[in-house]
Order: structure tokens, then sequence, then C-alpha cells
């Protein structure tokens, strides 16, 4: 059984977790605006948003790109194993 702290401080590491992915992502867009899609980029008006998926840089040509998907994927696994085996909640 868990104390309480213990539960607090591996739930606030899932969360970490989280941000780390969003963190990854962001920059793979980055990088990917200045790599492989740079001309498209530089082709998008200002304020025009787009949607990008993972599966996007998971068949990238650059090898960085896809290193950050396969890191965000092992991230993205931890993340639910860990929410399974503590029974942990989503946050919503």
């Amino acid at each position: 059984m868990q104390n309480p702290e213990y539960r607090s401080i591996l739930e606030d590491a899932v969360k970490n977790l989280e941000v780390a992915n969003q963190t990854i992502f962001n920059s793979m867009i980055d990088l990917a605006m200045q790599g492989e899609l740079k001309d498209w980029n530089e082709t998008v008006p200002v304020g025009e948003s787009h949607f990008f998926d993972l599966d996007i840089f998971r068949n990238s040509n650059d090898i960085n790109l896809r290193l950050l998907a396969g890191i965000i994927d092992i991230i993205d696994d931890s993340v639910v194993s860990l929410r399974n085996l503590n029974h942990l909640q989503e946050e919503t």
C-alpha cells in the first residue's frame, strides 16, 4: 500500500512525463519547420493553423524526428503502465 505522499509524487511524475511529451512534440514541429517542412512553412500565411499528427514524424526522412517520435512513444507507454499499475486517473 502506498502512502499518500508517495502517491502524490508519483502523480506529479506522470504529469511531468505528459508535459515532457508535449514539449518534445512542440520541438519536433519546430525542427520540421526548419528542415523537411521548411519550403511548405514559408508558404503558410501567418496566423493559419494546422494539425500535426505524430505519424508525420514517425514516417519522416529526418532521423532526428523519428528518434524523438520513438521517445514520445516510450513515454506514452510508460505513462499508461504507471497509470494502470497504480490506478491513477487520467487528467481531463
